[in-house]
């Protein structure tokens, strides 16, 4: 049988590049649909989908040991991902039953299109629609759009 001999990259230098690598290649595809069809028009093509996604990912929440149905369940959920699978840096400002507030300082998507960063409103969404619709998730400040941080915010209605 033939071998083929490749390096053992380090796990936290192999995670941060597949982490860039899928986002560029998102970005890629995003921004053919942009150059069709205008940043509206491509967001709402892809918004159903993710929203499917985003309730995959709060299926999740009983398995991480996520309870509760408030902002502060939503938060952790969406936290979660980005601190520990994205490797996105910020921590909440702001924490309550009612609303959580998190500032992003550093992502492995911040030299993106902001419409890459748009795309998390389908995926929040879902999570939001099934964990609790009475909540919404907004994005305030984005460093692609020269921000010098990013930041959302999971609120009531």
């Amino acid at each position: 049988m033939a071998e083929l001999k490749i390096p053992q990259l380090p796990t936290e230098m192999a995670h941060e590049q597949i982490i860039a690598t899928m986002g560029r290649r998102d970005a890629i595809i995003l921004q053919a649909l942009v150059d069709k069809f205008g940043s509206e028009e491509a967001q709402k093509m892809i918004y159903p989908r993710l929203k499917e996604m985003g309730k995959e990912i709060a299926a999740m929440a009983p398995l991480l040991n996520i309870q509760g149905n408030d902002a502060t369940a939503i938060g952790a959920l969406v936290h979660l991902f980005e601190k520990q699978m994205m490797r996105i840096e910020g921590e909440p400002t702001e924490v309550s039953a009612s609303r959580v507030v998190k500032r992003i300082t550093k992502c492995p998507l911040q030299n993106l299109p902001p419409d890459c960063c748009f795309a998390f409103q389908g995926i929040v969404d879902g999570i939001i629609e099934a964990i609790n619709p009475e909540y919404k998730w907004s994005i305030t400040k984005l460093i692609p759009r020269g921000d010098p941080v990013c930041e959302w915010i999971v609120e009531k209605k």
